[in-house]
């Protein structure tokens, strides 16, 4: 074989690599595309953050963001701009949250700066309040700053102490019940109630010093109850107490002489 011969294969091979190669390119190009791996840039936004960056955020990242106009149509400072920035708000520190100041440029982009960590609470002495038979006690802490109140070293609640304090058997009259009397908090509770069963009397005697009067004995307590009989009227004769009857005869008349 000659060697034009040789380098002409060599050639046809380099060729077909070098199609390859390119093909390969292509297509990951082409599948990244449609992936959407490769997105045309986008402009940051030229609004105002409403809340504060975060406190790692350095005045050059700052400074490097477009401007916003004082007519709030988000057009950028002109090239070369330079930000001024002034103190425009102060927000102090409070026991649970941060402080900062908010700076403000003539152009009118803002950034935050300055922080100053919240100062956490400051509790007084603090105040001891007994647990009772429903109630924790504890010892109360209150911030001398903002208000905040802390209860410390509780103690749960006692529970009550029922000692039995009354037995009342039921009666004809009164309701039966045994009572228990708290002996810390004075409270009470009854339980066992049984109602009054009511009087069963027994028949009815008239007395014999007056007859117009009669009673009965309740069989259970004794109780009497009394009342009055009432009295029919005594029947007459009517014959006697009619009126004599009057002569209505006419005298008769008597021939004359």
């Amino acid at each position: 074989m000659s060697a034009k011969r040789v380098m002409l294969i060599i050639m046809c091979v380099l060729l077909v690599l070098v199609a390859i190669m390119m093909a390969v390119v292509i297509n990951r190009v082409v599948g990244l595309i449609s992936d959407g791996a490769v997105q045309p840039e986008e402009t940051e936004s030229t609004s105002v953050p409403t809340t504060a960056p975060d406190a790692t955020q350095s005045t050059q990242e700052q400074t490097s963001q477009p401007t916003q106009t004082e007519d709030g149509t988000g057009s950028t400072a002109a090239a070369g701009h330079v930000h001024s920035y002034v103190a425009d708000q102060v927000v102090e520190a409070t026991c649970t949250a941060d402080g900062y100041t908010v700076y403000i440029c003539e152009c009118g982009m803002t950034m935050v700066d300055d922080y100053v960590s919240a100062l956490g609470h400051n509790y007084g002495a603090g105040e001891s309040v007994a647990a009772d038979c429903e109630h924790d006690g504890y010892t109360a802490f209150v911030c001398q700053r903002c208000g905040n109140i802390e209860q410390r070293n509780v103690v749960p609640a006692l529970g009550h102490d029922y000692q039995l304090t009354v037995m009342l058997e039921a009666t004809c009259e009164t309701d039966g019940y045994t009572e228990y009397q708290c002996s810390r908090c004075g409270d009470t509770f009854r339980e066992d109630e049984v109602p009054a069963s009511g009087h069963s009397y027994g028949e009815w005697t008239v007395s014999e010093e007056d007859p117009s009067i009669r009673t009965r004995v309740c069989e259970i307590c004794g109780a009497v109850e009394t009342e009055t009989i009432a009295t029919e009227p005594e029947e007459t004769d009517p014959a006697e107490t009619e009126p004599a009857e009057t002569d209505t005869t006419q005298p008769q008349e008597t021939e004359s002489p």
